[in-house]
């Protein structure tokens, strides 16, 4: 691929506030310390189905899921769908559809011995809360589909194929989970304004957190804060994703693709303070023209071989990206100093390539 002219950009104004306001959309939508209700003893049931408001019935009913403990629906008082062990190996361990109700999964333990079946199930659902749960071994461990204002917290999602699934979901919260040893992905999002934070994803066949925005949009994603570490193929992904920010992670020891990859025409996306140590792959990549998009102020040292994979690597196929003030040892013929005419950067940097540090600002063209 021919290599395209690059041009050297003063630090601006203008990029410090794109940085800014994407790093405002991190303090939103925090999510509160769970309330703690009673503790229910372990007790077996078989798979939960709610087709609707009306399934959200007490054990003894005679109709419905016969797997509420409390609560009367509504925000201040959800149903409590709590202390069940659940065996996912005929059917979904929680399927619950078309409902708007106010509800909580908490304390929770459904295994599926290698089933084809989803742990938990969510379609069509709003105001849904799963919390301190145990999901293992089925097909994806929490799912779903048509989603929205949903949380996800502190469960232990482990050997499922994908370990939360977020398909065609918006305005979710995943946070302060530890999703580790699934056979494929640790966290797979498709939608727009989920915040996917302070989660422990480690040793996934592939990835650790996926943002995809094939079908639908992938825009205003936020991943912060998450230890991402041992995943077979990557760390943190995004692709066709759009002014999402990944932001003060750490993301060490994942595999031949890298640590943290924008690709498939990603653009307008922020990556920041992140630390982006000991992948195989490049540490932290731009690739398949992707555009727009800032790397600013991140920490990325190990990562690749340092001959075709480098800590910092764009692949000249994007343009307008800014890489700016990053702590790394190797980069790219593209991005590395050594490789553009004297008097293009303001600082002058160690030419053994050890512990480089911008100090001014340029954009790949």
């Amino acid at each position: 691929m021919p290599h395209a002219k690059s041009r050297y950009v003063l630090a601006s104004v203008i990029t410090i506030l794109v940085v800014v306001v994407a790093l405002a959309i991190t303090g939103m939508h925090s999510v509160p310390e769970p309330e703690r209700f009673s503790e229910y003893a372990p007790s077996p049931h078989g798979p939960i189905v709610i087709s609707g408001p009306e399934d959200f019935t007490a054990p003894g009913a005679g109709f419905g899921c016969e797997c509420v403990r409390q609560g009367s629906g509504t925000q201040a008082d959800p149903y409590v769908i709590a202390g069940w062990v659940i065996r996912a190996s005929t059917a979904h361990g929680i399927l619950i559809i078309e409902t708007s109700t106010h509800f909580v999964v908490r304390d929770v333990s459904i295994y599926g011995e290698a089933s084809v079946f989803n742990g938990i199930t969510l379609q069509h659902v709003e105001n849904g809360r799963i919390e301190t749960s145990t999901v293992t071994g089925n097909s994806d461990g929490i799912s779903t589909l048509s989603s929205s204002n949903l949380t996800i917290v502190n469960n232990n999602v482990t050997n499922n194929g994908v370990g939360v699934h977020l398909e065609v979901s918006h305005k979710n919260i995943v946070q302060g989970n530890s999703v580790s040893d699934n056979r494929e992905m640790g966290i797979f999002v498709r939608g727009s304004y989920n915040r996917i934070v302070n989660n422990t994803v480690a040793r996934n066949g592939f990835g650790g957190i996926n943002i995809d925005g094939t079908i639908p949009q992938a825009v205003f994603d936020v991943v912060s804060g998450n230890i991402v570490t041992e995943n077979g193929g990557y760390g943190v992904g995004l692709w066709v994703a759009a002014n999402s920010v990944v932001s003060d992670n750490i993301v060490s020891g994942n595999g031949e693709y890298g640590g943290i990859g924008l690709s498939e025409m990603s653009y307008n996306n922020t990556v920041t303070r992140n630390l982006v140590e000991r992948n195989s792959g490049n540490g932290i990549s731009v690739l398949e023209g992707s555009s727009a998009n800032n790397i600013v102020l991140n920490r990325a040292k190990g990562n690749g071989d340092g001959a075709s994979t480098f800590d910092l690597f764009d692949d000249a196929s994007g343009s307008g990206n800014v890489w700016s003030n990053n702590d790394f040892d190797t980069s790219s013929p593209r991005l590395s100093p050594l490789m553009y005419p004297a008097g293009v950067f303001n600082s002058i940097l160690d030419v053994t390539h050890k512990s480089h540090k911008l100090q001014s600002s340029y954009a790949v063209r």
